[in-house]
């Protein structure tokens, strides 16, 4: 499993001046846009520009690399979002509905090392129902390694992790051995059993090699599940040994080979500066960064939020606008790929030249509009400047 989900992970490139450097070509603009028009690279953007909280998110966005993208632009489409509404989904409150497993009610296997790298090397302690019942598990695994001889190497610390029950359907035959396999989101794992992480540091001397892993589960079963050897890739890394173990989880079903438009992670793109009572063009890129492809339908909607900051911080009034993207042209976005499209937005004729613009673009209707997702500052000018 990797350490932090998912994904949230890209987000913003260093690469983007390959993307400025793209979409400000004559021939990347729609036709009512400027022929060329000026964009900027939010991570060279003076600190004192952004509030507090943003500068952080943008250091750390900064230091990340994503593919340029390449091609012309999607063309901006001036239409209503008329699809589905964000609709909360009830939680399930799973220990009221399931009993909990009882140390009879399982078995328990090590499924198999995955090398992760300089995140270490991941084991899986593999939990079964064996009655006939759906049955929950709570916590993690209290686990100590040991060697050939039987001696301690080390106890286990416990890691952060879901702490949600862990949910074993009945029925199931015993987990196949052997590393899980790698999905476009992490390791697959499959619905049905409850997957405990360990994860290894080190452990590289051959005095230290770990040959069996001892187990007590949640429920108070215990087991010592033999190991097979670390992979040899785990001890290129330089690591003084420790051991972590993170609590038990479950699926409830088979990650999918193709991601929702959620998944998409926008870059935006946009000029330095805008004129009053004009129309402001820019663009904003949804990238792919994982390994399955994302597709766009249903076509997702998007929202822009403006908001108006003057030189003393009062804050001005807030525009929101929904819009349907203009898939048309492309149903899907390939793994490791982006897509740019043209957006644009009008400045109201009234808006103040001593304020600046501030523009905040989510994916998805405006009643689910992130407002922690990165806003960028521009400068407002009289119309032609």
């Amino acid at each position: 499993m990797r350490s932090k989900a998912p994904l949230l992970v890209g987000l913003l490139a260093v690469a983007l001046a390959g993307l400025a450097g793209c979409v400000a070509s004559s021939n990347a603009v729609p036709a009512s846009a400027p022929s060329s028009f000026a964009l900027y690279d939010p991570c060279a953007v003076p600190s004192g520009d952004y509030p507090p909280g943003k500068l952080e998110a943008m250091q750390q966005i900064c230091h990340q690399t994503l593919p340029p993208v390449t091609g012309t632009p999607v063309p901006w489409l001036d239409a209503p979002y008329t699809g589905p509404r964000s609709t909360p989904k009830a939680a399930v409150d799973l220990a009221a509905n399931y009993p909990r497993c009882s140390a009879s009610d399982l078995d328990v296997t090590f499924a198999g090392w995955n090398t992760q790298d300089e995140l270490g090397t991941v084991g899986w302690i593999v939990a079964r129902a064996k009655g006939s019942v759906t049955c929950l598990i709570e916590g993690a695994p209290q686990v100590s390694l040991r060697d050939a001889s039987g001696s301690v190497l080390a106890t286990g610390m416990e890691g952060d992790g879901s702490h949600s029950p862990a949910v074993l359907r009945p029925g199931l035959a015993p987990h196949p051995s052997g590393p899980l396999p790698d999905g476009a989101l992490g390791p697959d794992l499959t619905p049905g059993y409850a997957y405990g992480q360990i994860r290894l540091y080190g452990f590289c001397d051959p005095a230290q090699a770990p040959a069996t892993v001892d187990a007590t589960l949640p429920n108070g079963l215990h087991a010592r599940l033999e190991v097979p050897p670390l992979p040899a890739a785990t001890c290129q890394l330089a690591q003084a040994p420790s051991f972590v173990d993170w609590w038990f989880r479950s699926v409830d079903q088979p990650q999918p080979k193709v991601l929702p438009a959620s998944w998409l992670q926008p870059i935006v793109s946009l000029p330095e500066q805008a004129g009053v009572g004009q129309t402001m063009h820019f663009t904003v890129a949804l990238q792919n960064d994982l390994a399955a492809p994302v597709t766009l339908e249903p076509c997702p909607a998007y929202t822009i939020s403006v908001s108006f900051l003057t030189p003393v911080g009062k804050g001005g009034p807030q525009l929101v606008r929904e819009y349907a993207l203009n898939c048309a042209a492309v149903k899907t976005i390939p793994p490791k790929s982006a897509v740019a499209f043209d957006m644009q937005f009008d400045v109201p004729a009234d808006a103040p030249l001593t304020d600046k613009l501030w523009l905040n673009w989510s994916l998805g209707p405006k009643e689910a509009i992130n407002v922690g997702v990165l806003t960028h500052p521009v400068r407002l000018v009289a119309p032609g400047s």
